[in-house]
């Protein structure tokens, strides 16, 4: 989540303020492959037209899209295809497989979301794909979407012990924002939140994470963005599920 706090920062989006969800979600099989999916719903800007200008600019100069070119836009883009992974080996493109970021950007619909989803076939994978998701953002080294700073390499780490998801807690990291930098940073959070859905292979007997609603086979936890920035609240803890 930082690191998305960081991409944000780092351009002029940072004025729109109160316009953002972040929804993860997790798909677990049984032999503990899965996909894992980061969803960025930026849609609230549409309520203020001056966002929605400061959007429309950022994003046509970003996407390097025509001055008369509309924001009517539905994409996919694989990592692998990234100017970034051109250094990679067979064997690490392999890896990336189908992973993706897929943009939705709709004036007509009031939509802009932005979301990536990483197929694996173990944790310690997922980790490996990350790892070459940061590489590849840092080989372009643009900012934005694809470079510099990815929003994209969630930290979240997760480990399977048979029937037991672990969610494991945030590496401490020294405080990013200060002073005015974090009063923005607060600002831009207000009313935001951090939804996490986990879909396990079998039904849920019980989890430690703060505020889950257990529905069947299905965890979700809403938090607040601000309260997990200023370390109030946290998303670690174990979930419990039966065999199918």
């Amino acid at each position: 989540m930082r690191k998305f706090l960081v991409f944000l920062l780092g351009g002029s989006m940072l004025i729109l303020t109160s316009c953002i969800d972040m929804v993860e979600e997790l798909y677990l099989n049984k032999d503990g492959s899965g996909k894992y999916i980061m969803k960025f719903d930026m849609s609230g800007m549409f309520s203020n037209p001056f966002m929605m200008g400061m959007m429309e600019e950022t994003m046509k100069k970003e996407l390097k899209l025509d001055e008369n070119e509309n924001l009517e836009k539905d994409s996919i883009m694989y990592y692998k295809d990234l100017p970034g992974a051109a250094r990679l080996s067979p064997d690490e493109k392999a890896m990336l497989g189908n992973a993706n970021i897929h943009m939705q950007m709709s004036q007509e619909k009031k939509q802009m979301v932005a979301s990536t989803e990483l197929a694996f076939k173990s944790f310690e994978e997922l980790e490996k794909i990350r790892t070459l998701i940061k590489k590849i953002s840092e080989e372009d080294g643009q900012g934005g979407l694809t470079g510099g700073s990815s929003p994209f390499a969630s930290d979240a780490i997760f480990k399977l012990d048979k029937r037991t998801l672990t969610r494991m807690p945030n590496v401490q990291e020294s405080d990013l924002f200060e002073g005015e930098q974090m009063d923005m940073v607060k600002m831009f959070l207000e009313g935001a939140t951090m939804t996490s859905i986990y879909h396990l292979p079998g039904k849920v007997k019980k989890t430690t994470i703060k505020d889950a609603k257990v529905e069947g086979k299905t965890v979700t936890v809403i938090a607040d963005l601000l309260d997990l920035v200023d370390k109030k609240t946290t998303l670690d803890g174990n979930i419990l599920f039966k065999k199918r």
